[in-house]
């Protein structure tokens, strides 16, 4: 399983984090904590999907430990511009950036993963077609979901603003 995703993973999580050797040792992580699951790891449905998911999950460990291992998407999405901001409207941004964040979140994890690949990392819907195995038009099926769930998360703060 790991040998199979190896070049993947450390390639997405290359530019999320963009540097490759905190990339490597993040999926070196990973398959340390999958092989320590032993048989438990063969049970597992959706392999991909688990070892993406188990990186992610050491990349917060180590984010929450050390405050300086930042995901690069994460950490300009969330950065605002604050030179000219009043602490109020630096608040109100953080709460939007943190809502869009709990939107994201809330989808489900296949949609999660083509809107990132789409919208962070700058993947065509052919290339996420490629990387998910499903088809072009189940991409774009995933990424207008999303889309319409930002949207509408967007719509309901500008609402609570008024």
């Amino acid at each position: 399983m790991f040998e199979r995703y190896y070049k993947e993973l450390v390639g997405y999580f290359s530019r999320t984090l963009g540097d490759t050797e905190q990339a490597k040792d993040v999926v070196q992580e990973t398959y340390l904590r999958i092989s320590a699951m032993g048989e438990r790891a063969d049970a597992v449905l959706e392999p991909r999907a688990f070892l993406y998911q188990t990186a992610k999950r050491i990349i917060i460990d180590e984010w929450r430990k050390n405050r300086h291992f930042h995901p690069m998407a994460f950490h300009e999405a969330e950065q605002v511009s604050t030179e000219h901001e009043e602490p109020l409207e630096h608040l109100l941004s953080s709460n939007r950036m943190k809502s869009l964040h709990h939107t994201i979140n809330a989808l489900p994890p296949r949609c999660q993963e083509a809107f990132r690949l789409h919208k962070f990392d700058g993947y065509s819907h052919k290339e996420i077609a490629e990387m998910m195995g499903i088809s072009k038009n189940a991409v774009e099926k995933h990424i207008i979901k999303a889309l319409i769930a930002c949207k509408q998360s967007v719509d309901a703060m500008q609402k609570e603003d008024v």
